[in-house]
């Protein structure tokens, strides 16, 4: 069998952790999107996933530890993975 489906979250405003390294804040909120596909092959599960379709880099509610100046660290952008599922029987 194979399935798609498409999903969407939003990740509402939120204080930056001035103990995780110095930056004190408000981050704004921002919408996401992601898809999966699912495959069924025989026992074997495949899945297709990508994460932040959108491809934007939000901030996270910690401090850039590289940064001079303190300011909220980046999310990665845009993730896509490939998974194979398959139960090993004794």
């Amino acid at each position: 069998g194979m399935r798609v489906r498409l999903e969407a979250a939003y990740v509402g405003e939120r204080e930056a952790d001035p103990s995780a390294g110095g930056y004190a804040g408000t981050l704004p909120g921002y919408l996401t999107w992601s898809g999966v596909a699912t495959a069924t092959l025989g026992d074997a599960t495949l899945l297709l996933r990508a994460d932040q379709l959108e491809d934007t880099r939000h901030p996270e509610t910690w401090t850039d530890p590289l940064s001079i100046v303190p300011r909220p660290a980046l999310g990665v952008g845009r993730v896509i993975r490939f998974e194979v599922v398959w139960p090993l029987f004794d």
